[in-house]
């Protein structure tokens, strides 16, 4: 089991440490970086899309992708690549939807963590057995894709998902800006 250890000298930040005067560190899983590919993007709940996007244009560079309605989620949403992460800005669109929700909650802010994965379907499963939470059984179809979320109870507050994406997806950095290739459809 770690425990919290002092912050080092200078750094101002704290490590994790097993023991007093052991090396410190995070244990390795099971799971190898072939599975997890990388993050490919950072959703944020916002109250107001256009001025996040030009902020987001103005001071970092960010490249602004179309919007894209998502009714079934009360939702509307655009991605904003910087370097090599897609900024996925979510606006409610209905007082009753998950970012309105979210946001009357948590207030503006990180909503979710996403990584690109081989076989959602797998990745899901092997979280489950190690008693992850999570918010859907089986991976949703989106946009072409194939997408899992993880609760957020399971890791301090932060939600993961987890994205298949359609065979033909460039990643962030590498290709055309929005979900998927920028294809529309649900």
């Amino acid at each position: 089991d770690f425990v919290k250890a002092p912050s080092r000298p200078g750094r101002g930040f704290p490590v994790l440490a097993r023991g007093h005067g052991r090396r410190t560190g995070i244990r390795k899983g099971r799971w190898t970086l072939g599975t997890l590919k990388k993050i490919t993007e950072i959703g944020v709940a916002v109250r107001d899309l256009e001025k996040v996007t030009e902020a987001l244009v103005r001071c970092f560079g960010g490249e602004a992708g179309e919007v894209f309605e998502m009714p079934q989620f009360g939702m509307r949403f655009r991605m904003v690549r910087i370097a090599d992460v897609d900024f996925e800005l979510m606006e409610p669109t209905d007082e009753n939807g998950m970012i309105a929700r979210f946001i009357c909650t948590h207030g503006e802010g990180l909503h979710h963590v996403a990584f690109a994965v081989d076989r959602a379907v797998d990745r899901m499963a092997d979280l489950k057995e190690k008693g992850c939470r999570m918010i859907n059984d089986t991976p949703l179809d989106l946009l072409g894709g194939k997408v899992g979320f993880l609760h957020p109870g399971s890791f301090g507050g932060i939600m993961f998902e987890l994205i298949e994406y359609p065979g033909e997806y460039i990643p962030p950095g590498s290709g055309p800006l929005g979900p998927f290739l920028g294809k529309k459809g649900g």
